[in-house]
């Protein structure tokens, strides 16, 4: 409520809707529409259908959010937990392990090396390197 009382228009949020807490579907204790509630703390809102897929979908909601400059954004974008997973949309994705089957399917499906643990290409690391050096470039000025 305060981001949108004080006009914080460079505030985007992400709100991953999945529809599953630990228990089971969201709905078994949850059934707010949220989107509702941050338009009546003055937020701007929008909502992503199929962001499993749908990254296009994403990025046009964030440059949308972007062009609002008086009140803060929550983007809900609607996701399956666990895409891709045997266990996809389950409550079983939530806190469990998903199991050396399961995982290696995943990175199959993804393009991954499935024999490679906790491996990250260094594409990545440059791309974080490069944010970190132009954050600390910004800080300078």
């Amino acid at each position: 409520a305060l981001a949108g009382h004080l006009k914080l228009g460079n505030l985007i949020l992400l709100y991953d809707d999945n529809s599953i807490q630990i228990d089971g579907s969201t709905d078994l204790a949850f059934t707010e529409d949220v989107l509702t509630r941050f338009r009546a703390y003055g937020w701007h809102t929008q909502s992503v259908i199929d962001g499993d897929h749908n990254t296009a979908g994403i990025m046009a909601a964030i440059a949308n959010a972007r062009a609002v400059s008086d009140q803060p954004s929550i983007i809900k974008v609607t996701t399956t937990i666990g895409f891709g997973s045997l266990k996809q949309g389950s409550e079983k994705t939530h806190g469990a392990p998903l199991g050396d089957d399961d995982i290696a399917q995943l990175k199959t499906k993804f393009g991954f090396d499935p024999s490679k643990k906790y491996a990250v290409d260094e594409d990545v690391y440059d791309r974080y390197r490069a944010a970190a050096e132009h954050g600390a470039e910004v800080e300078k000025s």
